[in-house]
């Protein structure tokens, strides 16, 4: 037994440590300003409601985001999660809400496109 402990005691010493830890991400000033005028617009809608009543701008908490780089463009993408009463399917839409996508223009910091995934 005092071999064995040892032996697991010197593989935690040897192998290497595995993190994982998302990349950093870096931004721009401009795409941090893009990124804080999506979330105001998109929170300045929450409390809406689809014909259903499920919420259409959900809680950010249930929300991630994800962005996306298109020459002097910003694509904003709040894509919300599966809650877990629910069953996967298709469309972008869940019972937090729906997946919506910001174009912003980075020279004239103004939302060009809004398009909703359902």
């Amino acid at each position: 037994m005092t071999s064995a402990r040892s032996a697991v005691a010197i593989l935690a010493l040897v192998l290497p440590v595995v993190c994982y830890a998302r990349e950093e991400v870096e931004l721009t000033g401009r795409e941090a300003e893009a990124i804080s005028l999506a979330t105001k617009v998109f929170k300045s809608k929450q409390g809406s409601k689809d014909q259903e009543g499920h919420p259409v701008y959900g809680d950010l908490k249930h929300y991630e985001v994800d962005v996306e780089r298109h020459g002097r463009k910003l694509e904003v993408i709040f894509v919300p999660k599966w809650s877990p009463a629910e069953k996967p399917h298709p469309g972008g839409s869940t019972d937090y809400g729906w997946e919506v996508h910001y174009i912003i223009s980075l020279d004239q910091m103004k939302i060009l496109e809004e398009h909703y995934a359902r």
